[in-house]
């Protein structure tokens, strides 16, 4: 049941004499390690008959008293006699009943009440119960800023750590980002295009290459084809002049028309003509009859 004490009470309780040497010594101690600690007395007789009255009423009192943590009970050295008040069961169970923790520092070290083992924390001497409560100012400064270079410590490792979760999952992020995959699939797109315009274009060069090929062997093609059709012309030609009866005009011959346009080749088709036409090689003549000598006019 014994209760920790405050590290840094904001208020103590001292229940003593107030011309004892128990409270001087609290003073001084308390000066020395917290004079910022505010100290209430609450004065009371040590020792005698009605001492143990009245330190029941100093310890209520000091139990009433609003923002006290910590109370101490102190008395300097004496012998047993001097301290037998301290023995009293109803100081030993206000002592159990104080809301705020109580330290004893009672006579020297050798000596033992009831009270020392009622209290939440026994001192050897009244020097020593005022170390306990009042923490050293130098230890807590050093406290203080050995937490604050831990806190700081832990407080870059919480960082550091944070920053790398927070990069992990921005690069998680990034990897299934719309932005990323949009510009992934463009990326390829345009690979993809890359390789179609140059398939096309190497397809389109080859294909040249063939039309190229193909149109020469056209030209010549067609070149000796019509170099053939050219001397199988001029062959027929030579034929048809041959036997072409236009080609006797120029050995003096002439052909016979009638007035309808058609070739007279006898003489009776010459009798029914009035006019007759003669083609020569170089022109016509138009003749009329004027008589007829047998079969001939």
């Amino acid at each position: 049941r014994k209760r920790p004490l405050p590290m840094v009470p904001r208020k103590v309780a001292v229940v003593t004499s107030a011309s004892g040497a128990a409270l001087h010594d609290i003073l001084n101690v308390s000066g020395q390690r917290s004079p910022a600690i505010p100290i209430i007395l609450v004065p009371t007789a040590v020792q005698g008959a009605s001492a143990a009255g009245e330190i029941r009423e100093a310890l209520r009192l000091a139990g009433r008293i609003p923002g006290v943590d910590v109370i101490i009970l102190a008395r300097g050295g004496g012998s047993a006699e001097d301290l037998w008040c301290f023995n009293d069961e109803g100081i030993a169970r206000i002592i159990a009943e104080s809301r705020a923790p109580v330290v004893t520092g009672i006579g020297h070290e050798v000596d033992f009440t009831i009270s020392d083992f009622a209290a939440d924390a026994r001192a050897s001497t009244p020097s020593n119960a005022a170390e306990m409560v009042f923490p050293d100012r130098e230890e807590l400064r050093g406290r203080i800023h050995l937490a604050r270079t831990s806190l700081a410590r832990a407080t870059d490792r919480s960082l550091d750590q944070t920053m790398l979760a927070v990069k992990a999952v921005r690069e998680r992020l990034s990897l299934l980002s719309p932005d990323r995959m949009i510009s992934q699939r463009m990326e390829m797109i345009r690979t993809l295009r890359g390789r179609a315009d140059q398939q096309i274009r190497s397809r389109l060069s080859a294909r040249e290459k063939e039309l190229a090929v193909l149109r020469v062997n056209l030209e010549h093609g067609i070149h000796r084809r019509l170099e053939r059709v050219e001397t199988e012309l001029h062959g027929i030609r030579t034929r048809l002049e041959a036997i072409s009866p236009l080609g006797v005009l120029d050995r003096g011959y002439a052909l016979v028309y009638g007035d309808n346009e058609q070739m007279i080749a006898r003489a009776a088709q010459a009798k029914e003509q009035t006019e007759m036409i003669l083609r020569f090689t170089d022109g016509r003549v138009t003749v009329s009859m004027k008589g007829a000598e047998g079969h001939e006019r």
